[in-house]
């Protein structure tokens, strides 16, 4: 299987327990300004996970265990400018070794770009859908990328 990023979806203002646990594919993971919470074993297991970027300025509260077996020394926490001493003094993000702070998280909530046009969307199962669902969906864009997305 091939590593890929992720982008949890816009809507999304929970990351419940055990969503993407165990997902040992995911390298990079955007977590969107409107999460407040991260649950239970959310990103347990994530081994190949080596960058999260974390839009929101305030750190989501996060379950003890939600990021058990990622890699806090190796993995790095960007979070938006000025937001650095607030996620390094937050339970479980201040396990985080390499925090650091991105100009451009402030301003852009990581929209996809001009070049990044949603192509097809499928459900897990592998039927395309036309318009998103409550699931998780994988998302074919232009540009070739994949994403899997997570619509609450």
């Amino acid at each position: 299987m091939r590593a890929s990023p992720f982008t949890v979806h816009s809507t999304v203002t929970r990351i419940w327990d055990y969503a993407f646990q165990l997902s040992v594919n995911i390298t990079k993971v955007t977590i969107v300004r409107n999460v407040t919470v991260i649950g239970k074993l959310a990103f347990g297991g994530c081994t190949a996970l080596k960058e999260i970027a974390s839009v929101n300025p305030k750190p989501p509260v996060c379950e003890p265990d939600a990021f058990d077996d990622v890699d806090k020394d190796s993995c790095t926490l960007t979070v938006p400018e000025g937001a650095k001493a607030k996620y390094a003094a937050a339970d479980v993000w201040k396990d985080f070794t390499n925090i650091v702070e991105d100009p451009l998280l402030s301003v852009n909530e990581l929209s996809v770009t001009d070049e990044e046009q949603e192509v097809s969307r499928y459900t897990l199962d592998g039927k395309q859908v036309n318009a998103p669902q409550k699931d998780v969906s994988i998302i074919r864009y232009s540009d070739g990328t994949v994403r899997k997305v997570l619509v609450k």
